[in-house]
């Protein structure tokens, strides 16, 4: 059997969808409300959290491939909650 023969190996199905985690954007990250002022990030490999207030936001850890795309998810929330903005 040669190096790129994949005859022999089992056909199983692909992943589905869910199981791959969300789209990530352009700055290649993922921020999501779970609920009121908590949201979540991720880089498709590490996730973390951070929770939003009227002082600014607070970050409980920050892994490495992430801790840069952090504050751009931050201050991307904070335009969703000026005043006027019914996304907040």
């Amino acid at each position: 059997m040669s190096a790129t023969d994949t005859t022999a190996l089992p056909d199983y199905p692909p992943a589905p969808r869910p199981a791959l985690g969300p789209a990530l954007n352009e700055q290649v990250y993922y921020a999501g409300r779970v609920e009121q002022n908590l949201y979540r990030i991720t880089d498709g490999t590490y996730r973390s959290a951070f929770l939003t207030n009227s002082a600014g936001a607070v970050v409980p850890g920050a892994p490495p491939t992430i801790g840069n795309k952090i504050q751009r998810a931050v201050d991307e929330t904070d335009r969703d909650l000026l005043p006027g903005n019914n996304r907040a």
